[in-house]
């Protein structure tokens, strides 16, 4: 598909139901999706998949197919999490280690999942979806390590016992599946690593996130590298996504300072599991299941 094409793929000016402009609802969806992604680092993506798939018809515009929303959601999470990132690194709130070994992982993982998705069907990409949704469900259900005296030995970056933590190696792998798994859909894939490295690793809460935005950031600029390479989503439909997701992210990023680790972790564990619920009810009427 070309590049003019990909231009054109969905007009602009086009109005859905009670006249609102298409661009305008997609401004809106990027600011929502942004404050999720910046005060939670997870739930932003796949909670962007789920308003593409679903919003659209409702304002009787012609739905996306996966490979659209797919390439949509890459340029959206690029600015959401570099917006978002912003505050946690102004309080110091990653891990460098972490970020390096995973990013990398992640980038390389990231290039070839995109890239892969350009030969997947529709119906194959709703079908990971739906399966990547209940596994973040399952992982944010699973208790952490009881590990508190170590969490504040890590927020204040001195190094926890080497049993809490992955090698170099692992940390590279884990960014890479993680990541090719997630490029298909367009996501960098928070709402698995938070939860992974939750359990692994004894980082609060807010560290944990902080880290995961940044490798978040590196994972969606390889995925919009792999699918450059097919040109798969209509490239200026995505200013409004990125317009909605800059304020979006940083505002996300400020509530997180005012919520507690604790509020943080249920939030994200139902707003996941709603989600989960929503897209299950979703492939078994197509499947004409119910």
């Amino acid at each position: 598909m070309g590049l003019a094409a990909a231009f054109l793929q969905i007009p602009f000016k086009r109005t859905g139901k009670d006249g609102i402009p298409m661009m305008v609802m997609l401004f809106g969806i990027g600011c929502l999706s942004g404050v999720i992604t910046g005060m939670l680092s997870l739930g932003g993506g796949i909670v962007l998949i789920a308003l593409l798939l679903f919003v659209p018809p409702l304002f009787h515009f012609a739905p996306l197919s996966m490979q659209e929303i797919g390439g949509l959601v890459t340029v959206q999470s690029i600015f959401s999490m570099l917006s978002g990132s912003v505050v946690y690194l102004r309080q110091r709130l990653f891990d460098a280690q972490t970020v390096g070994w995973m990013g990398g992982g992640g980038l390389a993982g990231s290039i070839a999942g995109a890239y892969m998705a350009g030969s997947m069907s529709s119906k194959e990409l709703t079908l990971l979806y739906t399966l990547m949704c209940s596994l973040a469900a399952i992982l944010m259900f699973i208790p952490q390590r009881k590990s508190s005296a170590l969490s504040c030995t890590a927020d204040k970056g001195l190094i926890p016992p080497s049993h809490l933590r992955w090698r170099s190696a692992g940390q590279f792998l884990a960014g890479a599946v993680i990541a090719f798994a997630g490029a298909m859909l367009g996501v960098t894939a928070g709402f698995l690593m938070v939860p992974l490295l939750r359990y692994f690793y004894p980082f609060r809460i807010k560290t944990t996130v902080g880290t995961v935005i940044m490798v978040g950031a590196v994972v969606a600029l390889g995925s919009l590298i792999g699918r450059a390479m097919h040109h798969t989503w209509p490239m200026l439909v995505s200013l409004a996504l990125v317009l909605g997701a800059i304020p979006g992210g940083y505002i996300g990023g400020l509530l997180a300072k005012r919520l507690s680790n604790a509020a943080m972790h249920r939030l994200a564990a139902a707003m996941v599991l709603l989600l989960t619920v929503r897209v299950w009810w979703s492939m078994m009427v197509a499947y004409h299941v119910i």
